[in-house]
């Protein structure tokens, strides 16, 4: 499978639009959500709904950040829905009969909790795209506005690479996710056939060597982390993730090469 570029963003708005209409229609407690917030603020669609719409494939998730305190979206998710539990970064996993819902608040996203991404108010469609940690993700639309950026995905989708967005180490060390980071450029790998930025292949093989150090295996903490993740198995059991490490992993440290424009292709 190849990814697939958004050429014409007026026509992918066009898209969107009939798109998300018919998912709230579908999704009543969505769209009550939605109208709820929608008095308060903005609303950024982000992520994973815009790509598979790009590249046609089925939208089974949607990820939303909306501008409005943690407090105010603690009442909401409780006004609004009855399945739903609080992760422990501060977002919300709501399951409906159709799609599988995650809800974030702005000033709980990690990048800006951290200072890593600033001054997001004065454009928080740019500044959410550059928070987003791989190029992959990063797809916003603003669904009062309709302002969006899909800049970074263009480019991966683009040159087939895989890269992460900020160039400091601070945003790499700091981010929560790592084990599932890496999991993740694994599974796209595989998936989409993508080729590691030098970025990646550094981040990777620091992670691998920080779970050894901590842990004493790697494939331990990735392994639990792979349970946590089902849409992963089909494409990343298990057993699929040590080869990929045992046969890379020399490849990997050889092409370690820091900040570098270089890429590496694992198949």
């Amino acid at each position: 499978m190849t990814l697939l570029p958004i050429e014409n963003v007026a026509e992918f708005k066009r898209k969107f639009a009939l798109s998300f209409q018919e998912t709230r229609e579908q999704n009543l407690l969505l769209n009550s959500f939605i109208y709820e917030i929608s008095l308060l603020s903005n609303l950024f669609i982000v992520g994973g709904y815009l790509r598979c719409l790009a590249n046609s494939e089925p939208v089974r998730d949607l990820d939303i950040i909306v501008n409005v305190s943690q407090v105010a979206l603690d009442e909401l998710i409780e006004k609004c829905f009855l399945n739903f539990r609080k992760n422990r970064m501060g977002g919300y996993k709501v399951v409906l009969d159709r799609i599988a819902v995650d809800v974030w608040s702005v000033e709980d996203n990690w990048a800006f909790k951290t200072g890593l991404v600033k001054n997001a108010e004065l454009n928080y469609v740019d500044k959410i795209a550059e928070g987003t940690f791989f190029n992959y993700d990063s797809l916003v639309i603003d669904l009062h506005s309709f302002q969006s950026n899909f800049k970074h995905y263009n480019v991966c989708a683009r040159t087939n690479v895989l890269d992460i967005i900020q160039r400091n180490s601070n945003y790499k060390r700091l981010n929560p996710t790592r084990e599932a980071n890496v999991l993740r450029a694994f599974y796209l790998v595989k998936k989409y056939k993508l080729s590691l930025s030098a970025q990646v292949v550094s981040y990777i093989i620091q992670n691998i060597n920080y779970s050894n150090d901590l842990f004493g295996s790697y494939m331990e903490k990735l392994g639990e982390t792979l349970m946590k993740y089902e849409k992963y198995h089909a494409i990343l059991p298990k057993e699929s993730v040590e080869e990929i490490v045992a046969q890379f992993y020399p490849i990997l440290v050889k092409r370690n090469v820091g900040d570098s424009r270089d890429s590496i292709n694992l198949f």
